[in-house]
């Protein structure tokens, strides 16, 4: 895992590459090389930059933590439990509604899916292709492309625009 950017970098460095950034002197590709990050993040040292900026503060300005890495690692028994149950065949919405009623942990079912892909207990099923099979021999079918006429005195109704396939 990587260190935040005010970690890896001087304040001082990082600064000037995002105010040169920012005067155009340097390419976004040029800075996210300097700060070793990506355009994202860039774009978002930039915004936070300008704000200080214009508030007179560029010279004191600090970046503000990327926010990281957030995800807990999964409880053993909830793995266990969902090897278990997936090597039994039963749906990933059924595994997470288990996972929460017996263990109170709140998985979705596509992060079950995710982790079951990673962990090869599962292996992604591609739908088969269909082929297109036109409707030959049928009986011929009338179209009316024309708007819905009232029936005539005689009874008949006039159909415009019928074209027969």
């Amino acid at each position: 895992m990587r260190k935040q950017l005010s970690k890896r970098l001087g304040m001082a460095d990082i600064r000037h590459t995002i105010s040169s950034f920012c005067e155009g002197k340097i390419s976004s590709l040029q800075a996210c090389e300097a700060l070793q990050i990506g355009k994202t993040r860039l774009y978002q040292l930039r915004t936070d930059f300008l704000l200080a900026k214009g508030l007179g503060r560029a010279s004191v300005w600090t970046p503000k933590s990327s926010g990281g890495h957030h995800k807990s690692p999964w409880p053993v028994e909830v793995s266990s439990f969902l090897k278990k149950v997936l090597s039994h065949h039963y749906s990933y919405a059924f595994a997470a509604s288990e996972v929460l009623r017996l263990f109170s942990f709140k998985l979705d079912r596509s992060q079950i899916r995710n982790w079951a892909l990673k962990q090869g207990i599962v292996s992604q099923i591609s739908k088969p292709d269909l082929p297109f099979i036109p409707d030959v021999g049928s009986a011929p079918m009338w179209v009316n492309y024309g708007s819905w006429m009232p029936p005539l005195k005689d009874g008949s109704s006039l159909i415009k625009h019928t074209l027969l396939f």
